[in-house]
């Protein structure tokens, strides 16, 4: 267990930042390692004469992509997408939040998917009114169960019975029934207990005139609007129950106009903190990070440390830049984006501008959504892919230019800087940009695309052609399948790190539960080292690359 500061002062009235620590001494143990064997590129010269990117064929019913039933009016997709193995056949499913009926698609051993909403899932035949979709495993058993934030509804969760099958378990799960604007779900153990927890991040209700039954109580007087949310912070009982923790929070952390909240160690104490990204912050509450005593309580981190942002925050994602072995983020925003890097133990500093990663007002590109730190082009350097689309009242006016915004694809050069490559990429789709999910949905070790066409639809899916660039990939077999824990690679001195963050990033979305690492053309990987959750450390050596492992606790 790690040392703690003194306990804070509640008289003080004052943030709360516990002094300097390192991470307590941990004896390594060997991992549970699974290899797959190496995965060969049949043909790399694809790529070269094709192109990184195409379109697979996944099937007709994913072509259509139209629930059942006879809804009101036309489909109305949402922000986000949940893609996971829901039915433990070791194949990716896709879930499609909609205003409109959900949809569930069940991969095939051909690579299609196949449309089994009706007989997997509840509200796929009258409208699921979800905004997103987090997928975690709530009770422990080992398959992954969903939270669905909705935008003018009752959030609601639906428990998986180990095969793909959804029952709704809402009303005897706990979750408190709030009417206002749900945005994201992201799940951890904030406590330390073995069982995960979850952030409900709420914004405000932009469908409806009328909001309904969403109680927000007055704003503070240094706010130029109204208070935001009500945000949730909800504690798993351990079997599958949850208790409303959310006066854990203060105001600014609850009312907030809130993206996504994401679960991060911020320093290194092994237990998991919680940045919240937020709209707004002008006019109300700071993107700001709030920083855990150990059992799931929390003070605001204080302001000097550099991730406090007065910003139009919309999501974020997290990768080690510079080794350091702390996160680094990119924060999507209006007009810009946010690189803040680490500068060593609860400090950090935005070098977006200074490394190029800006967007590009010729191409109209304002507000960007989903976002993912990941090394697309397996060359050993992180990346950052994100979508762009118009904020609500363009969209509503349909006005012009402001609606085809392009997405980016801004690959790290061999200087650290980095340039939009989306154009050349083939990757500058001008659909309306909410969610992201990067992940190698087709097991050839390169990373491959999944973006909801919020507001029209349909979900977009892009492979990538492999090429000869190694590659790893890590899965976790542990308590909650390693949310939270921090994974790290070693070749030849140099340390790349990834967080298992699956429904902590980007927006409204859940990926795969794996990181995935290029590794250049490194034919070894001296070390796979997992920091688990709790602090256990786990380590494996000498593995071939080109491969998925999964790695477990001894």
């Amino acid at each position: 267990m790690a040392c703690r500061g003194p306990t804070p002062d509640p008289d003080l009235g004052l943030p709360w930042l516990q002094p300097p620590v390192e991470e307590a001494p941990t004896v390594a143990v060997e991992g549970l390692l699974t290899e797959s064997g190496p995965v060969v590129c049949a043909d790399p010269s694809v790529r070269a004469e094709a192109g990184p990117l195409f379109e697979p064929e996944l099937g007709a019913d994913w072509t259509i992509q139209q629930p059942v039933g006879d809804p009101s009016t036309d489909p109305f997709p949402a922000g986000g997408v949940a893609v996971a193995d829901f039915t433990g056949d070791g194949l990716l499913d896709y879930f499609l939040p909609a205003d409109t009926p959900c949809m569930l698609f069940v991969g095939q051993d051909d690579g299609t998917l196949l449309d089994e909403s009706s007989a997997r899932i509840p509200l796929a035949a009258e409208n699921c009114r979800a905004w997103g979709a987090a997928a975690g495993d709530m009770d422990g058993d080992g398959d992954l169960d969903l939270y669905l934030p909705r935008e003018r509804f009752p959030d609601v969760l639906w428990e998986n019975d180990g095969a793909g099958h959804f029952t709704d378990v809402t009303s005897r799960s706990g979750i408190p029934e709030t009417w206002c604007g749900g945005r994201s779900a992201s799940w951890g153990d904030m406590d330390g207990d073995g069982d995960l927890d979850l952030f409900v991040a709420r914004h405000r209700v932009i469908l409806d005139e009328e909001e309904g039954p969403c109680e927000r109580p007055e704003a503070p007087s240094d706010w130029s609007i109204d208070s935001g949310g009500p945000n949730s912070l909800l504690m798993n009982r351990g079997d599958g129950t949850f208790v409303d923790v959310t006066e854990r929070l203060p105001f600014r952390g609850v009312y907030a106009f809130s993206f996504i909240g994401g679960w991060y160690d911020l320093d290194r104490d092994h237990d998991l903190d919680l940045f919240l990204i937020n709209d707004f912050s002008p006019h109300a509450t700071d993107t700001t990070a709030w920083i855990n005593d150990g059992s799931g309580g929390f003070r605001e981190l204080l302001p000097g440390a550099g991730l406090q942002l007065r910003i139009f925050g919309m999501s974020l994602s997290a990768a080690d830049l510079n080794g350091d072995g702390y996160p680094d983020f990119a924060i999507t925003d209006i007009d810009r984006l946010h690189l803040v890097e680490s500068q060593g133990r609860l400090e950090w500093a935005d070098r977006a501008t200074a490394r190029g990663l800006q967007p590009s007002r010729a191409r109209s590109q304002a507000a960007s959504w989903g976002v993912a730190m990941e090394d697309v082009n397996n060359d050993g350097r992180v990346d950052v892919t994100t979508v762009y689309g118009p904020t609500e009242d363009p969209l509503a006016a349909g006005e012009g230019d402001a609606i085809e915004q392009p997405d980016a694809l801004f690959i790290q050069q061999n200087d650290g800087s980095f340039r939009d490559e989306g154009a050349e990429w083939g990757f500058d789709d001008v659909g309306v940009g909410r969610g992201l999910v990067v992940a190698d949905l087709d097991g050839n070790g390169w990373l491959d695309f999944v973006r909801p066409n919020y507001r029209s639809g349909p979900t977009q899916v892009t492979y990538q052609h492999c090429g000869p660039e190694a590659w790893i990939t890590v899965a976790l077999d542990g308590p909650g399948h390693g949310y939270g824990a921090r994974v790290e690679i070693e070749v030849d001195g140099r340390v790349q790190g990834r967080w298992m963050d699956p429904s902590s990033e980007s927006l409204g979305t859940t990926g795969p539960a794996q990181v995935h690492f290029g590794l250049g053309d490194a034919e070894l990987l001296d070390v796979v080292r997992v920091i688990w959750p709790d602090g256990t450390i786990t380590f494996n050596r000498n593995i071939e690359p080109r491969q998925h492992l999964v790695v477990g606790l001894p």
